[in-house]
Order: C-alpha cells, then sequence, then structure tokens
C-alpha cells in the first residue's frame, strides 16, 4: 500500500523535471531551444560550437519569411474571390437588362396587337355616381375609398394572407381571433371595389335569408352592388366578340351574365361546338379570382399565364369551365379552364387540358369579320 502511493503520487522534483521537458520539447520544435536553458542546467552561451547570432537566427527569418508568403497568398486569393464576385455582379446585371429589355418588347408586341381591342372600359368617377339621383346612401363612404390598380392588388394579397390566418384559427377553434381577422379583412378589402361587391351581396343574402328580401334595406344593397360592378371590368365585358379558334378560324361569341357567372356563347359554329352552344363560363366574384401562378404552377397549361403575368401588369384571372366535343358535338363535356382578364378590357380563355389559350376582341355592331383579317 505504501509503495502504490508513492507511485501515485511523483515527487516535486519530479513534476518539474518533466514539465520543464514537455516545455523544452515544444520549443525544439518551434526552433527556440537556443535561447533556453538545457535540461542539465547552466546557462548556454549566445553563441556556441562556432555558431554566430546570425547563424541562430536564420531559423526565425526563414519562418518570418513563410509567414509573409502565406500572407501574400491570402491577399491574392481575397483579390482572386473578390475579381469572381465582381464577375459574377457584372453578369448578372447583363442578365437583368436583357430580361427587361425583353420583357419591353413582349410588351410593345402585345400592345401593338391588342390595343383597341377591348370592351373600351373605364372606371366610373365617384363623384358622378354618388350625384345621380337615386344613389344608395351606403356608398357615399364606400366610393371613396378605392384605390387604384397597383392598391387593389397589394390588397388583395393581404386578404389572401389574412384568410389563411383564419382558416387556422377556426380550425382551433380561437373564435375571437377569427372575429378580429374577419374585421381587419373587411378593414383592407375597402380599397378593392371587388371584396365591397361581394360584402354587399352577402349582406343582402344574410337579409334575405332571414325572410326581409323585400324590404327597403334589401333593394338598397342590391342597387348599392349594381353601382359597385361598374368598377368591376369583369362585369362589364356583355355583348359581341371574337376569338380564332385555330383550325376552325375566327368565330362570335356572345357574352351574358347569369348572377356572377360569365357565359359565353357561340354566335357562329363549326362542327365540334356549334353555334348556339355554350363554348365556356366563368366564375368572376371574388369567390372565383385566382391566384398568381408563381414558380409552381398547379397544372402545365398555366405556365402560360405565368408568362403574362410576369410580363403585363393588372391582369386578373378567375377559374371557370371550357367545352370540347368530338365531330357532330359528340361526346361533348366541359374540361377546366380560366379567364384572363387583361386591364385594357379585353380578356382570353384558357382550356387547361389542351393547353390553348384563345384571345377575344371586342366587335360590338361591327359586321363579323373573315379569316383574312388575320390570326390572334
Amino acid at each position: 500500500e505504501h509503495i502504490q502511493k508513492e507511485s501515485a503520487s511523483p515527487s516535486p522534483r519530479v513534476s518539474i523535471f518533466l514539465a520543464m521537458r514537455c516545455a523544452y520539447i515544444l520549443l525544439l520544435g518551434l526552433g527556440c531551444s537556443e535561447a533556453f536553458m538545457p535540461l542539465s542546467g547552466g546557462a548556454v552561451p549566445a553563441v556556441r560550437q562556432g555558431r554566430s547570432a546570425a547563424q541562430l537566427a536564420k531559423p526565425a527569418r526563414r519562418r518570418c519569411a513563410v509567414a509573409r508568403l502565406g500572407m501574400q497568398q491570402y491577399d491574392e486569393g481575397s483579390k482572386g474571390d473578390e475579381g469572381r464576385q465582381q464577375a459574377q455582379a457584372k453578369e448578372k446585371q447583363t442578365e437583368v437588362q436583357a430580361e427587361l429589355q425583353l420583357r419591353d418588347k413582349f410588351r410593345r408586341s402585345w400592345n401593338t396587337r391588342f390595343s383597341g381591342t377591348g370592351r373600351g372600359w373605364q372606371r366610373p368617377v365617384a363623384e358622378d355616381v354618388l350625384a345621380q339621383a337615386g344613389c344608395p346612401p351606403v356608398l357615399k363612404d364606400l366610393l371613396p375609398q378605392f384605390g387604384t390598380d397597383e392598391e387593389i392588388l397589394e390588397s388583395r394579397a393581404k386578404v389572401a394572407l389574412l384568410q389563411l390566418s383564419l382558416d387556422a384559427a377556426v380550425a382551433d377553434e380561437r373564435y375571437s381571433d377569427a372575429a378580429q381577422l374577419r374585421d381587419e379583412m373587411r378593414k383592407v378589402g375597402r380599397v378593392d371595389p371587388l371584396a365591397v361587391y361581394a360584402d354587399l351581396q352577402q349582406q343582402n343574402a344574410d337579409i334575405k335569408e332571414e325572410g326581409g328580401g323585400s324590404t327597403m334595406a334589401a333593394a338598397q344593397l342590391r342597387a348599392a352592388a349594381v353601382q359597385v360592378s361598374k368598377y368591376l371590368p369583369q362585369y362589364q365585358l356583355a355583348g359581341k366578340w371574337r376569338g380564332h379558334y385555330g383550325r376552325s378560324g375566327w368565330e362570335n361569341v356572345e357574352i351574358r351574365y347569369e348572377g356572377d357567372t360569365l357565359i359565353a356563347t357561340k354566335m357562329t359554329g363549326e362542327s365540334n361546338v356549334p353555334k348556339g352552344a355554350v363554348t365556356f363560363k366563368a366564375d368572376v366574384s371574388s369567390k372565383g379570382i385566382l391566384g398568381l401562378v408563381g414558380g409552381e404552377p398547379k397544372h402545365p397549361s398555366e405556365k402560360i399565364r405565368g408568362v403574362l403575368e410576369a410580363n403585363l401588369d393588372g391582369m386578373v384571372s378567375f377559374g371557370g369551365e371550357g367545352q370540347v366535343a368530338a365531330a357532330k358535338f359528340s361526346n361533348a363535356m366541359f374540361v377546366p379552364g380560366q379567364l384572363l382578364m387583361f386591364r385594357e378590357g379585353f380578356f382570353g380563355f384558357l382550356w387547361l387540358p389542351l393547353g390553348s389559350l384563345i384571345m377575344f376582341e371586342y366587335i360590338g355592331d361591327r359586321p363579323e369579320l373573315s379569316d383574312e383579317d388575320g390570326e390572334v
């Protein structure tokens, strides 16, 4: 037991010796042993065995030179990284400029082709509407709050985010939060005529459900909704239009409405979908409005809409259905489609399964046009 204790606790002299030896080995590796005491004791002169102070300093100078070379290589590497970053930034700028030029070219070609082909819709002036006899009093607070096209698009984006929060609150049974979110959505939507139109319709539906559909309040709500709809171009498309149906050539359609559903009926037909048949329909209410395509379209054909959204401002899309059929109107069916409404007052319809977009231009009371007028 005494021997084990002795071996477990080395003497102070041994500990000092081990510490000095470790320090010496470390310093020897660094090339600095000549300036320190040897383990055997005694002073070591600056010059020993014929070696001069200059010779002793050579290792230190070599280490300094290596350090300077490393710093120089680091600086050169940093400069190289900086140069590569500048080249990448310049390349990115060139790509952005090329994209902007392509977008500008697309817009010019688009405007050249479709300028003046729309309904010529213009947004009503609030003062003129309010000055009309019998104007519903509720409009005095609503019309002055309508925003610009940019403000309306921003409002719709905010309402979409709030709707997601509202759905989550209802799912979690946080009804007080849901009520606050509804109030916030109504507040944000005040600048959007479509949101106001939907709110007026909902109020009218609530009154009708309570049995007061024939009251003065319900009549004023309906009249107010009609006036607000005049601020929405998708409700101003009634009339005659024409579009190029590929190999079938130009065909005329007539637009009408059943509530919030836009219905296009063929005035001229062909062997597949004849005259008098519905060619497409769309829900142009706030429930039918579609969000932006973004980077991941739900359907491959939506890439067409994505290109238009990226290059044109103010385009609004609505969900709908387009009719397709085999020869002699056999196997007729409605397939998913989308109504694309453009700021200039014209529209197109996209048949998703076919990947076919037909643009329509307003003809009003003009005579029917032939294929010689050119293809859209």
